[in-house]
């Protein structure tokens, strides 16, 4: 076997102390995790693309990943994953040898001599053959999925393995399925994002008043998250009030008025690791209707977090969300409930694999698993949004500390 190595032109010398997310031991289990699920799948080698799997696997965290760079220049970088290979080897462009040293564990990166989007793949395959790590018959897992890079540059990827006389697959689900998870470290960090979160919610209850933009509130709120130590997230901090109440809205230079409803939807960020939390505000005193479909859509959090439990099927947890909405009046009615996996991040999405919604009925097999992190949305209408984690006797909401309810502002 060769030895791991460094090239590049950053001298890790004289580099500032690592910002690692994790102690080196929690990457090393990934990697067993992750080679365990390869094993399974056939693939001896995985060439991941995306950023969010570059950094689940060794720490690397970027805010540009030449996806849309111009033609010319290449996007290869990612990291290799081989079944007789001890640690990843990550493949990157000269210049981003620094942030590797800060961010990530990996000891074995390699820096591309050629930065045209035909040199690098050639560049990935001579290294893995020249290391033993690729050969003819062997094969190799590409993250199909996965928005980087764009389709002419996997492509190139997919060539150049070929090429060597490998057979290609997709295999975007097996890091998707080896995160899919949360150890207890992980847990922590969602912890102090939803902490986060909450102090940007709270800055907003402060800020909104008739004569405020949306993008004032947005500034209070991330300079909240911001001085706490939060990051950039995946997805930009939502608005939304006015006429415009529904979709994925950014802040607006509009004027809040008294008598409105604002619903602000965002995510609190701790070493990409996302909190995702919604709320519907009011200025003023709300109607008596506005504040009883929100007692009744939050009702639903409680049936949730009773039932989500680890081991049971997903499909009996809708069947009593779905008992629930019909008592209390609200299904039939313009909304739903919904929730998707949550986790480490990157732009330009927030979204992770699992998802579920109360009217659907997957199979029996797909169960609530413990330590998976998701959020839980119950929209009829209302700004009602938190993040939770599945234990042995339920679902238990990370957050808790904002109300979960409709926030009453200066009107």
């Amino acid at each position: 076997m060769v030895l791991p190595r460094v090239s590049g032109s950053f001298d890790r010398a004289t580099a500032e102390p690592s910002e690692l997310a994790f102690p080196r031991s929690e990457y090393e289990a990934r990697w067993v995790k992750a080679k365990t699920l390869m094993v399974e799948a056939g693939i001896d080698l995985l060439y991941a693309t995306s950023p969010a799997h570059m950094c689940w696997l060794h720490g690397y965290a970027a805010a540009w990943y030449r996806t849309h760079a111009p033609s010319n220049w290449g996007a290869c970088q990612g990291t290799a994953l081989a079944l007789e290979w001890d640690e990843p080897i990550h493949f990157d462009a000269l210049g981003e040898d620094a942030l590797l040293f800060k961010t990530s564990v990996a000891d074995d990166m390699r820096f591309f001599d050629d930065r045209s989007p035909e040199g690098q793949p050639l560049f990935i395959v001579n290294e893995l053959r020249a290391s033993g790590l690729l050969k003819p018959g062997m094969v190799v897992g590409l993250e199909h999925r996965s928005f980087q890079p764009c389709r002419w540059v996997q492509e190139t990827i997919e060539s150049a393995f070929r090429d060597a006389g490998c057979e290609v697959v997709d295999a975007s689900m097996i890091l998707r399925r080896a995160r899919r998870l949360k150890s207890p470290a992980e847990l922590a960090h969602i912890t102090r994002a939803m902490e986060i979160c909450a102090l940007g919610h709270e800055a907003a209850w402060r800020t909104i008043r008739p004569g405020v933009t949306e993008l004032d509130i947005q500034a209070e709120m991330a300079h909240a998250m911001y001085a706490a130590g939060g990051e950039v997230s995946a997805i930009p901090l939502m608005i939304q009030s006015g006429d415009t109440i529904g979709g994925h809205q950014l802040p607006r230079r509009r004027v809040v008025k008294a008598g409105e409803h604002l619903k602000i939807d965002c995510s609190g960020v701790w070493f990409r690791y996302h909190g995702n939390m919604l709320r519907g505000f009011w200025t003023g005193e709300p109607p008596q209707a506005v504040r009883d479909r929100y007692r009744r859509s939050a009702g639903s959090w409680d049936v949730f977090a009773h039932e989500a439990r680890a081991g049971r099927p997903v499909r009996e947890v809708n069947a009593e969300l779905r008992r629930y909405y019909a008592e209390c009046g609200l299904e039939g009615s313009p909304g739903w409930c919904i929730g998707y996996e949550l986790g480490i991040a990157f732009a330009p999405d927030w979204v992770d694999e699992f998802n579920f919604s109360h009217d659907e009925d997957p199979p029996d097999d797909v169960v609530w698993e413990e330590g998976f992190v998701g959020n839980f949305e119950t929209l009829w209408d209302t700004g009602l949004i938190d993040t939770y984690v599945i234990e042995a006797d339920g679902a238990r909401n990370i957050g808790g500390r904002v109300p979960f309810d409709i926030l009453i502002c200066e009107g």
